[in-house]
Protein backbone atom coordinates (compact mmCIF):
# COMPACT_ATOMS: atom_id res chain seq x y z
CA UNK A 1 0.00 0.00 0.00
CA UNK A 2 1.08 3.52 -0.68
CA UNK A 3 -0.12 6.42 1.43
CA UNK A 4 0.02 9.76 -0.36
CA UNK A 5 -1.93 13.01 -0.47
CA UNK A 6 -4.28 11.78 2.29
CA UNK A 7 -5.17 8.76 0.15
CA UNK A 8 -4.28 5.06 0.09
CA UNK A 9 -3.42 3.15 -3.07
CA UNK A 10 -3.49 -0.64 -2.74
CA UNK A 11 -0.87 -2.27 -4.96
CA UNK A 12 -1.41 -5.91 -3.96
CA UNK A 13 -4.86 -6.73 -2.63
CA UNK A 14 -3.73 -10.23 -1.64
CA UNK A 15 -1.26 -8.82 0.87
CA UNK A 16 -2.99 -5.63 1.95
CA UNK A 17 -3.63 -5.67 5.71
CA UNK A 18 -4.15 -3.20 8.49
CA UNK A 19 -2.36 -4.18 11.64
CA UNK A 20 1.04 -4.55 13.21
CA UNK A 21 3.64 -2.82 11.01
CA UNK A 22 6.17 -5.41 12.25
CA UNK A 23 4.47 -7.83 9.86
CA UNK A 24 5.45 -5.76 6.81
CA UNK A 25 9.00 -5.20 8.04
CA UNK A 26 9.31 -8.90 8.87
CA UNK A 27 8.21 -9.93 5.37
CA UNK A 28 10.77 -7.57 3.86
CA UNK A 29 13.51 -9.01 6.08
CA UNK A 30 12.44 -12.56 5.21
CA UNK A 31 13.05 -11.88 1.53
CA UNK A 32 16.45 -10.28 2.13
CA UNK A 33 17.42 -13.13 4.49
CA UNK A 34 16.27 -15.86 2.08
CA UNK A 35 18.16 -14.24 -0.78
CA UNK A 36 21.28 -14.09 1.41
CA UNK A 37 20.90 -17.77 2.27
CA UNK A 38 20.05 -18.85 -1.27
CA UNK A 39 22.75 -16.78 -2.94
CA UNK A 40 25.61 -16.78 -0.42
CA UNK A 41 28.02 -15.09 -2.85
CA UNK A 42 25.82 -11.97 -2.53
CA UNK A 43 24.89 -12.48 1.14
CA UNK A 44 26.78 -9.44 2.44
CA UNK A 45 25.03 -7.19 -0.05
CA UNK A 46 21.55 -8.55 0.75
CA UNK A 47 22.19 -8.19 4.48
CA UNK A 48 23.45 -4.64 3.93
CA UNK A 49 20.21 -3.94 2.04
CA UNK A 50 18.19 -5.25 5.01
CA UNK A 51 20.14 -2.95 7.31
CA UNK A 52 19.70 0.05 4.99
CA UNK A 53 15.98 -0.67 4.65
CA UNK A 54 15.50 -0.81 8.41
CA UNK A 55 17.49 2.37 8.98
CA UNK A 56 15.40 4.20 6.38
CA UNK A 57 12.20 2.76 7.86
CA UNK A 58 13.07 3.97 11.37
CA UNK A 59 14.13 7.38 10.04
CA UNK A 60 10.86 7.90 8.18
CA UNK A 61 8.07 6.49 10.32
CA UNK A 62 5.80 8.98 12.02
CA UNK A 63 4.93 6.93 15.09
CA UNK A 64 6.94 5.62 18.03
CA UNK A 65 7.99 1.98 17.87
CA UNK A 66 6.81 -0.13 20.81
CA UNK A 67 9.45 -1.87 22.92
CA UNK A 68 8.54 -5.29 21.49
CA UNK A 69 8.58 -4.15 17.85
CA UNK A 70 11.77 -5.92 16.78
CA UNK A 71 10.70 -9.14 18.51
CA UNK A 72 7.57 -9.09 16.35
CA UNK A 73 9.65 -8.25 13.26
CA UNK A 74 12.08 -11.13 13.69
CA UNK A 75 9.26 -13.57 14.51
CA UNK A 76 7.32 -12.51 11.40
CA UNK A 77 10.49 -12.86 9.30
CA UNK A 78 11.23 -16.34 10.63
CA UNK A 79 7.64 -17.51 10.18
CA UNK A 80 7.58 -16.19 6.61
CA UNK A 81 10.85 -17.98 5.84
CA UNK A 82 9.48 -21.27 7.17
CA UNK A 83 6.31 -20.77 5.16
CA UNK A 84 8.26 -20.12 1.99
CA UNK A 85 10.41 -23.26 2.19
CA UNK A 86 7.57 -25.54 3.29
CA UNK A 87 4.70 -23.89 1.45
CA UNK A 88 3.27 -24.12 -2.04
CA UNK A 89 5.46 -21.48 -3.68
CA UNK A 90 8.89 -22.89 -4.48
CA UNK A 91 11.82 -20.50 -4.81
CA UNK A 92 14.42 -22.01 -7.16
CA UNK A 93 17.31 -20.35 -5.39
CA UNK A 94 16.38 -22.11 -2.12
CA UNK A 95 15.91 -25.67 -3.44
CA UNK A 96 19.24 -26.91 -2.04
CA UNK A 97 19.15 -24.66 1.04
CA UNK A 98 15.79 -25.55 2.62
CA UNK A 99 17.34 -27.37 5.59
CA UNK A 100 19.53 -24.33 6.31
CA UNK A 101 16.55 -21.95 6.00
CA UNK A 102 14.60 -24.07 8.51
CA UNK A 103 17.54 -24.17 10.93
CA UNK A 104 18.15 -20.41 10.71
CA UNK A 105 14.43 -19.60 10.98
CA UNK A 106 14.00 -21.73 14.09
CA UNK A 107 17.06 -20.11 15.66
CA UNK A 108 15.72 -16.62 14.92
CA UNK A 109 12.36 -17.57 16.47
CA UNK A 110 13.93 -19.00 19.61
CA UNK A 111 16.62 -16.38 20.24
CA UNK A 112 15.95 -13.13 22.04
CA UNK A 113 17.15 -10.75 19.33
CA UNK A 114 16.18 -7.20 20.28
CA UNK A 115 17.72 -5.48 17.25
CA UNK A 116 18.85 -6.24 13.70
CA UNK A 117 22.65 -6.21 14.09
CA UNK A 118 22.90 -9.55 15.99
CA UNK A 119 20.60 -11.21 13.43
CA UNK A 120 22.79 -10.00 10.57
CA UNK A 121 25.90 -11.18 12.40
CA UNK A 122 24.32 -14.60 13.00
CA UNK A 123 23.27 -14.88 9.35
CA UNK A 124 26.67 -13.81 8.03
CA UNK A 125 28.30 -16.59 10.06
CA UNK A 126 25.94 -19.18 8.54
CA UNK A 127 26.77 -18.39 4.90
Amino acid sequence: MLVHNNAITVLDFECAIFGDPAHDVGITFAHYFMLAIGKPYWAKKYLACADAFFSAYKDNITFPLPAHFFTNVKNNAAAMMLGRVDGVIDFDYLKNRKVLVRKISKHILLMDFAELAPVILYLSRKM
